[in-house]
């Protein structure tokens, strides 16, 4: 039985899907690998370097737009955080759980997984997504 050999393309796309999942601390630097292997090559045969530097540097492109996408999540939860604490002393009125208009005043802010939830005087919570409408109180 013969087994076909990967093609770069494939064996790309596996070093790039294994290294998103891969845990912050065993990642590799695969731009020093890049650079390690550049500096390697025989410029008399370009193939000697074979699949592996355009492998590295699909990976090293992987883990640079992972760790931009965790930057703009955390942009994104600490504009929402802001906002919200500008919110406290305001009335506001949103849609809570059972799609029921919720007024109150916010007295506080907690953070959960889906952002930040505002907690009103009347002890209801309002997650900052479901306002609709912020009125000086």
């Amino acid at each position: 039985m013969q087994v076909a050999g990967a093609t770069a393309a494939q064996r790309s796309e596996a070093a790039a899907s294994a290294a998103a999942n891969v845990p912050e601390k065993q990642k590799v630097d695969y731009l020093k690998l890049i650079v390690a292997q550049m500096r390697n090559l025989n410029p008399m045969d370009p193939n000697s370097g074979g699949d592996s530097l355009p492998t590295m540097m699909a990976a090293e492109s992987l883990n640079q737009l992972t760790l931009l996408n965790q930057n703009i999540k955390d942009l994104q939860t600490l504009t929402q955080t802001s906002y919200a604490s500008g919110l406290i002393g305001r009335t506001v009125t949103g849609e809570g759980d059972g799609q029921q208009a919720i007024t109150g005043v916010v007295k506080g802010l907690t953070m959960e997984l889906g952002g930040p939830v505002l907690e009103l005087m009347d002890g209801k919570r309002l997650r900052l997504l479901d306002v609709s409408e912020v009125r000086n109180t």
